[in-house]
């Protein structure tokens, strides 16, 4: 395959308030200033952001200029420059439109001043970005790098596209799709081929959010050569050579009025003595019991495992009597999810099975759910693989 290869972090940045790095402690005689400034305040959860971002930042001793735009560009434009004027060192902006967004940060960089994206998706650690492209077939190693976004992504109108890897490398087969899910922490290997957009813009899309705009030279030039019909061999695992199988639930803790006191893996905590510990060489089945409302991505460091299917089962039953009861044939994972993996999403009222042969290295090592504010509230875990 001769084709050219580009690799793109996706990133959110949402509710992401970076205030300490910018600000100086409280009381500093020379007091950062912080731009904020939103697209509208017509939505209430704007005027609850506002009011957190205000006593963040007076927390930390820093003034913010805030601002809105009434879903107007040329009122963010004016609010933008004002900033930028009365002396902003970092503006965080949420952008009505992208297109005039890319000129303010231009704008702003070459003054020394830090944009930050809010409520936006920003691409490689930009906004807004696009990338000029031949006519030809392109690879895409993605990555999806926000903190809770699921991505939906897709090329144009849902234009056809070639998956050829996942997590932990090749597929078996290119497959043929039109729309790929990532969760946060999943990889998706993919080829496009704009030979059949010569002179047009093709956007990557996640849904309604524009991500990336290519812009399809109108030269022509050799294609390269075809994708491989087999990749690499593929050999499933056969659940017989699992020396174990583990039933693992993801909980989470509910105080007396049903607000969420935090998640939790298997009901443990973190500190909890270590309840996991395969040994070197084996293969064990994890049953990833799904007790919550979310869909949890959940990752197992040192090791990759192949999908076994996904059940629905009576969550009520098993919560009030401790009992599985399925309410539906197994699901085998989708060609897209048959690959090796070291993530996998378990879905909400599903039992997902992983297969995992432990190899390499003894020690200690990490599984954990890839949602951010999870993972740093508990609901990760020790696991030991342990010499035989």
């Amino acid at each position: 395959m001769n084709f050219h290869r580009r690799t793109m972090l996706r990133g959110l940045a949402s509710l992401a308030f970076p205030l300490p790095a910018l600000v100086k402690p409280a009381g500093a005689a020379d007091r950062v200033k912080i731009g904020f400034l939103l697209k509208t305040m017509q939505e209430e959860r704007y005027q609850r952001d506002k009011a957190a971002f205000l006593v963040r930042a007076k927390a930390l001793g820093a003034e913010v200029i805030f601002d809105s735009a009434n879903n107007d560009e040329q009122t963010q434009l004016a609010a933008f420059e004002n900033m930028l004027s009365r002396g902003a060192q970092a503006i965080v902006l949420q952008p009505v439109n992208t297109g005039t967004a890319g000129s303010m940060v231009t704008s702003a960089r070459k003054g020394g001043v830090k944009v930050i994206g809010y409520d936006a998706m920003l691409v490689n650690g930009k906004l807004a970005p696009y990338l000029e492209v031949e006519p030809r077939k392109y690879r895409f190693r993605i990555m999806n790098g926000s903190n809770g976004r699921f991505f939906r992504f897709s090329f144009g109108d849902l234009l056809e596209f070639q998956q050829i890897g996942s997590d932990q490398g090749l597929l078996a087969a290119p497959i043929a799709i039109k729309r790929l899910v990532l969760a946060p922490g999943e990889r998706g290997d993919l080829v496009f081929d704009f030979s059949g957009h010569a002179g047009q813009e093709v956007m990557l899309k996640s849904d309604s959010f524009d991500l990336v705009q290519f812009r399809v030279s109108a030269a022509p030039v050799s294609n390269g050569g075809e994708l491989p019909a087999v990749l690499r061999p593929l050999t499933r695992i056969p659940e017989t050579q699992a020396i174990k199988t583990r039933r693992l639930t993801l909980n989470e803790k509910m105080d007396m009025v049903q607000q969420s006191m935090g998640m939790l893996l298997n009901n443990t905590p973190w500190h909890m003595p270590i309840t996991e510990k395969p040994v070197l060489g084996t293969t064990e089945i994890w049953e990833l019991v799904n007790l919550t409302e979310d869909s949890h991505p959940i990752h197992l460091h040192l090791v990759k495992f192949q999908i076994l299917d996904r059940r629905k089962f009576d969550t009520f039953e098993y919560l009030s009597k401790g009992t599985m009861r399925y309410l539906a044939p197994p699901m085998p994972p989708s060609p897209s999810d048959a690959g090796w993996k070291d993530i996998v999403r378990a879905d909400s009222g599903l039992v997902t099975r992983i297969i995992v042969p432990f190899e390499g290295f003894t020690g200690r090592y990490v599984w954990h759910c890839h949602l951010l504010e999870h993972e740093d509230n508990e609901m990760m875990r020790p696991f030991e693989v342990v010499a035989s």
